[in-house]
């Protein structure tokens, strides 16, 4: 996700999305477009520092200050994820807040089941707000990055799995539930955005 983010640095639109070829497998359902365009409304600079706490030991982070900090994962809860993320930026820092939304106002149970958290944008937004922030820009999903996620990065996997053990009942449920998610709740009730704050 640093990558996307501090692309558009290198001045080129071209040469930015020919870097970005190789993030192909990056999970988002946020088109390469939309997070360039994010990235610049958000005013991002050469030589902003920028910390991803998607994965590993943030205790390291501790004593230093970032001027963007990129929450692409919900850490326990959204107020929690929020609350680390406020501790790791700068004085007029930016935080970018990666989640699934619903896209209508009561979403259907298995949907909500599947997914354990689906808020519609105005849940999120309250919660930014009760939190502190105030959402200044917002990069939205589209279909195609979704249909590229669920059938050609994660359902080729798991299909390939699958053929090196046939035997394998629960991947074998798993696929199907995973596809039966897409096709009959998540592509209509579901999104995805990167919220700026």
């Amino acid at each position: 996700m640093i990558n996307i983010i501090t692309v558009y640095w290198f001045g080129s639109w071209r040469k930015a999305l020919s870097v970005l070829e190789d993030n192909a497998h990056l999970i988002s359902m946020v088109p390469v477009e939309e997070l360039l365009r994010f990235g610049y409304e958000l005013g991002l600079q050469e030589g902003d520092t920028v910390l991803d706490l998607c994965c590993g030991d943030v205790a390291a982070y501790y004593d230093k200050k970032y001027d963007v900090v990129i929450c692409s994962e919900t850490i326990s809860s959204i107020p929690e994820t929020l609350s680390l993320g406020k501790k790791f930026l700068k004085t007029g820092g930016v935080l970018a807040y990666q989640k699934l939304y619903s896209r209508v106002d009561n979403p259907p149970q298995e949907l909500v089941d599947f997914d354990e958290e689906v808020l519609t944008l105005s849940e999120l937004n309250s919660i930014f707000n009760q939190q502190g922030f105030q959402v200044t820009s917002m990069a939205s999903d589209s279909m195609g990055m979704w249909e590229h996620y669920v059938l050609n990065w994660s359902g080729k996997r798991d299909l390939l799995q699958l053929s090196q053990n046939e035997m394998d009942e629960n991947l074998w449920l798993w696929i199907q539930t995973w596809y039966n998610m897409y096709f009959k709740y998540r592509r209509q009730y579901e999104g995805q955005a990167l919220f700026g704050a």
